[in-house]
């Protein structure tokens, strides 16, 4: 799981161009500001959020289970 807390209004546009980078490799958001990818890449993320300079509002979280709606994002990363 990915959460990106919100970084200054400055960073808006790095942030906008990090949640289209984020859905562009296939995350899914879970909420407004958390993405999830069944995958591990957490260094690959942390050097998109680095090269946008929002590293400081990004957190990286590995999880087991995405909760109740596992199910539905076991569908829709066909797994």
């Amino acid at each position: 799981m990915l959460y990106d807390h919100f970084p200054p209004q400055e960073l808006h546009k790095e942030r906008v161009k990090f949640r289209l980078r984020l859905k562009s490799l296939g995350f899914v958001a879970l909420q407004k500001s958390v993405f999830v990818f069944p995958y591990s890449c957490d260094e690959e993320i942390g050097d998109i959020a680095r090269n946008l300079g929002v590293d400081s509002y990004v957190d990286i979280i590995m999880a087991e289970s995405v909760g109740s709606r596992e199910d539905e994002f076991l569908k829709i990363f066909n797994l």
